[in-house]
């Protein structure tokens, strides 16, 4: 299971920022605000706790970083897309194969909560009851 949540998640963090694209200035003002690393907390998938050790980085210019300590996997290098305008605000994750999972996320300071679906609709809610939704909650690591 923690395989399937790394991987998910790795899928989910590669949702594209199309690069060459300007960005609007909302979008940018997000990834700034995204920018950094941060691990996660707290998984949940088709309501159930699961385990994560999954640490994501941000950069600025929409892209990312999926690693887990434990797994033994080179880290996953995706590319996000955000809109922050939506209500809840919606975060694309498009991996190196062009797979783009999508999902939802809420950031409050230096926490951060995310449910994303792989394949599908959107999720609409911070919960997983249908089958491939995968929620975690993050925290930013303090640079030391």
């Amino acid at each position: 299971m923690n395989r399937l949540c790394f991987c998910v998640l790795a899928a989910l963090f590669t949702t594209c920022v199309s690069l060459g694209e300007e960005q609007p200035k909302a979008v940018k003002d997000e990834l700034k605000l995204l920018e950094g690393e941060w691990k996660v907390v707290k998984a949940e998938s088709g309501g159930k706790a699961v385990k994560s050790k999954s640490v994501v980085v941000y950069t600025a210019d929409g892209k990312s970083s999926i690693s887990d300590p434990n797994s033994g996997l080179p880290p996953l290098k995706t590319t996000i897309a955000l809109d922050p305008t939506k209500k809840p605000k919606w975060i694309d994750v498009t991996n190196a194969r062009g797979r783009t999972d999508k999902g939802i996320y809420e950031l409050n300071g230096d926490q951060m909560k995310a449910v994303f679906r792989a394949g599908g609709d959107r999720p609409t809610e911070f919960k997983t009851e249908a089958e491939g939704e995968v929620m975690y909650t993050y925290e930013r690591v303090k640079p030391k």
